[in-house]
């Protein structure tokens, strides 16, 4: 591995545990084996670093999303292969931080700590979450059109709910030693799924079929 990729792999280690004003250069530097004015042959200054390893985990996030929504499956399998893969991105990534294996990386804490330092990030973290929501789209429309999945659903909406349902319970796994993503992730998925199914529908109309048309109060206004 060049040296490059070494202080990119070493610093975005540090970035998530310690966060940016807690980690120096002279940290990553030490932590790969190399003075710090190294360092400045491949980057400009920390923030720069910074900037990078944020890209790189983005891309590296949408990299799981497209490998599952390009999938030619059953709706199914689709939204199990998609969360399954930001399941293991993020488990991969406590491994490699030397964290808790069962503990996953507050992910959207990390993005909204960032988004306040650099406020110029937003556009990139908007690129994922947008990414994400269509690819959900896309799967929740699949199933619908093939009679699978509840058809007067609001794709959009469920796919807000979908990805908060997800990214919570990556939270929970932080903060609550009594939760374990890997035991549960299965039954999170199947409770998902018919969430979104016919099977499950009479439960569900309230949470994710579209908004009903609103009624006029006889002031006028529409609620």
């Amino acid at each position: 591995m060049s040296t490059k990729n070494n202080i990119i792999n070493s610093s975005i280690k540090f970035f998530l545990i310690y966060g940016y004003d807690n980690t120096s250069l002279n940290m990553i530097a030490k932590d790969i084996g190399i003075k710090k004015p190294s360092l400045y042959h491949h980057f400009k200054n920390k923030e720069e670093l910074f900037k990078i390893d944020f890209e790189y985990i983005i891309n590296s996030l949408l990299d799981k999303i497209k490998l599952a929504a390009n999938l030619k499956l059953d709706p199914k399998y689709m939204l199990e292969n998609l969360i399954s893969g930001l399941i293991e991105y993020n488990l991969n990534l406590s491994l490699s931080l030397k964290l808790d294996p069962n503990k996953l990386v507050d992910i959207s804490s990390f993005f909204s700590s960032s988004i306040n330092k650099f406020p110029e990030l937003q556009v990139l973290v908007d690129s994922y979450y947008d990414f994400l929501k269509l690819s959900l789209v896309k799967i929740i429309r699949s199933g619908q059109r093939s009679g699978i999945i509840i058809k007067d659903l609001d794709r959009e909406m469920s796919s807000y709910i979908i990805i908060s349902t997800i990214e919570g319970l990556f939270t929970l796994s932080t903060i609550y030693s009594k939760f374990n993503i890997t035991v549960y992730r299965q039954r999170i998925f199947e409770n998902m799924w018919k969430s979104l199914t016919y099977n499950n529908s009479k439960s569900n109309k309230s949470l994710f079929k579209k908004k009903a048309k609103s009624k006029t109060l006889s002031i006028g206004t529409k609620w």
